[in-house]
């Protein structure tokens, strides 16, 4: 693999905070709302134009249940998405409904609303530390390379890239170094959602609990016994799919 080298210029520095989290996903929009609520001068560095992450910029909605508690953020986000009008529970499941932009718009309205300053569009792309601890982080924007000097850094990148540009030891995936499998996610009009629920039921597939309503799931995972893995296997006999796909 061939190298260059690349020049050092001096890189602005334009600003300086309590708290920089890296990443404005769920957990990095959760953890900005309760630095700034409890008075640190908080920023969040976001790559990507809004916050909310795969739920907002990948439509991974509803959010489903995780089984654990949740806090004060997550209730003050729910309630103020219900004062928008969404309806964020279907009664049969604990999956939380949204929408991509009211999600994002509600993120950024509660962070804002406690003080803290968003960065959008800023990619992490270095670090800079004294002493074996991260003094600044460096991003790209259109304005070029700009640094953030921080007290302390939150890795809410989602891949620990912080971390690992910071020389922390990180691991990936399970035992056997195997990570779980991406969901492909996508919206698609024009479907009768009645229909489609009895077709799925008249195949005896019980998947989801929803019989009625204007919401419905399935699922298909090979080799896990789910009913619609014949339609796909047949999709891939007659060369509509790969198998691997």
């Amino acid at each position: 693999m061939s190298e260059v080298s690349f020049k050092q210029d001096k890189i602005k520095v334009i600003g300086s905070y309590d708290t920089v989290v890296v990443g404005g996903g769920t957990a990095g929009s959760s953890c900005g709302i309760s630095s700034a609520k409890y008075g640190n001068k908080t920023l969040i560095v976001e790559k990507s134009i809004s916050l909310g992450g795969a739920t907002v910029n990948g439509l991974v909605m509803p959010v489903m249940e995780t089984f654990i508690p949740h806090g004060e953020n997550f209730n003050e986000i729910e309630n103020k998405m219900i004062e928008k009008g969404i309806t964020t529970r279907d009664g049969i499941m604990n999956y939380v409904h949204s929408n991509g932009e009211t999600k994002g718009e509600t993120l950024e309205e509660v962070y804002l609303g406690y003080g803290g300053e968003i960065l959008y569009d800023a990619p992490l792309v270095g670090v800079i530390k004294d002493n074996n601890k991260i003094s600044h982080i460096v991003v790209t924007s259109v304005e070029g390379l700009l640094a953030i000097e921080g007290k302390q850094f939150v890795d809410a990148t989602g891949d620990a890239l912080l971390s690992r540009m910071a020389g922390v030891e990180t691991t990936c995936g399970d035992d056997n170094g195997n990570n779980q499998m991406t969901s492909f996610r996508f919206e698609m009009g024009g479907i009768d959602v009645d229909e489609y629920r009895d077709y799925c039921l008249s195949l005896k597939d019980e998947f989801s609990p929803l019989k009625t309503g204007y919401f419905f799931e399935s699922a298909m995972v090979k080799g896990k016994g789910f009913k619609l893995e014949p339609i796909f296997m047949e999709g891939v006999k007659k060369g509509l799919l790969k198998e691997e796909d």
